[in-house]
């Protein structure tokens, strides 16, 4: 008596269950390499973006910050500072804004090195006399207040970048000055702050431009 065909069917077999196996390790590989693929040109395409948003920022020009509302610097000599604002000692966790030279022709020597000044009520550009006649002065007293604004919620480069062109416009010098030196402020915003003021650019000291 013969043996039934469905008993020897490939489908009930130990080698049809071998390729079938195989199948399914197969289809799990494409698709784990589908996926990998995938992911990468996701994330490809993510870093392309960022490099474009990133190019497109610095291709932005450098420009001064808006001038925050009601902020008026007014210098010390003109509009005294009151007393109860006054800082009794030489102050401390001063920031260098910029050292700036007016001096117009020989025998004139107009410089000044500005700093910043943070209390609580009010922003205080210092300057330091260092200059020639001063040594003999207490130290305390080689600090003085040139110019001072309210204080808002403004960070300090822009309080620096008001205050020294009201303080500039101010003093009515006719002509930028030299810059010595950076501080808080850049070369690049001195830059603007002179055309702000005199619509043209100052002049920047043979060192500063050599360490650019």
């Amino acid at each position: 008596m013969g043996v039934p065909l469905a008993g020897l069917s490939l489908k009930h077999s130990w080698g049809w269950w071998w390729v079938s196996r195989q199948r399914h390790v197969l289809q799990q590989f494409v698709l784990k390499v589908f996926q990998f693929f995938f992911a990468a040109v996701c994330f490809l395409a993510v870093r392309s973006g960022s490099k474009a948003v990133a190019l497109q920022a610095s291709d932005v020009p450098h420009q001064l910050p808006p001038r925050p509302e009601g902020f008026v610097g007014k210098l010390d000599h003109y509009c005294f500072l009151a007393d109860e604002f006054r800082p009794k000692k030489s102050p401390r966790g001063l920031q260098c804004v910029t050292t700036a030279d007016f001096s117009d022709g020989p025998g004139s020597d107009v410089y000044y090195t500005y700093y910043l000044y943070s209390q609580r009520h009010y922003w205080l550009l210092y300057v330091y006399a260092d200059w020639e006649g001063m040594e003999t002065l207490p130290e305390a007293q080689r600090w003085f207040i040139y110019s001072f604004a309210k204080k808002g919620k403004e960070t300090a480069k822009t309080a620096a970048i008001y205050l020294l062109i009201d303080t500039w416009t101010g003093e009515q010098y006719s002509d930028p000055p030299l810059i010595e030196n950076e501080g808080i402020l850049t070369v690049e915003d001195l830059v603007l702050v002179s055309k702000a003021i005199w619509g043209r650019e100052p002049n920047i000291s043979d060192s500063l431009i050599r360490n650019k």
